[in-house]
């Protein structure tokens, strides 16, 4: 009984070394490397955007999965020709955008990405790409305001109708 103990105790104590030293990790990550993109005020507050060529065209709007960060559509952006305007941002919490108070449901992140695309838009319409996470949320957002959005690519992602119970309340 008591070699179980020990062992909980060092699993517990790992545990709890391992969310620190994440922690940690995020905060001199974040403080050490220099931004790709530029913090833009929204009406949401502040948020970390990167924007490819300044042309004139349509509007690109890429949206992260879950957990996910602009430097993931770093490689995509990079490829783009220079007629193309794209943007990518870090919802807030992840990357260089700051936590914000309050819901972070649906609606939330729906109007955090339509405050990035009124920022970077005077149309105020997108295209909007997403994977995993972020093409349940351009669903939504196309579904939810169809008017801002004229086109939706999605990429590996999870289906308008999986897992109910998240939009629960929800018009989508």
């Amino acid at each position: 009984m008591k070699y179980v103990i020990g062992a909980a105790i060092i699993l517990l104590a790992l545990l709890i070394m391992g969310g620190l030293f994440e922690q940690i990790s995020r905060s001199n990550g974040n403080s050490r490397f220099t931004a790709p993109g530029e913090m833009v005020g929204t009406r949401v507050g502040e948020r970390h955007v990167q924007c490819s060529a300044n042309s004139t065209g349509q509007l690109v709007v890429f949206l992260s999965g879950a957990g996910g960060t602009a430097l993931d559509w770093q490689p995509v952006l990079a490829s783009l020709g220079e007629g193309v305007r794209a943007c990518v941002y870090d919802r807030a919490g992840l990357g260089w955008s700051p936590s914000t108070e309050g819901e972070r449901d649906l609606r939330a992140l729906a109007e955090e990405a339509l405050a990035v695309i009124d920022t970077e838009d005077t149309k105020g319409s997108a295209i909007l790409v997403g994977h995993s996470f972020g093409g349940y949320l351009a669903q939504y957002i196309a579904r939810a305001h169809s008017d801002r959005v004229s086109g939706l690519i999605l990429i590996d992602s999870l289906e308008a109708e999986f897992h109910e119970s998240v939009a629960h309340g929800v018009d989508a």
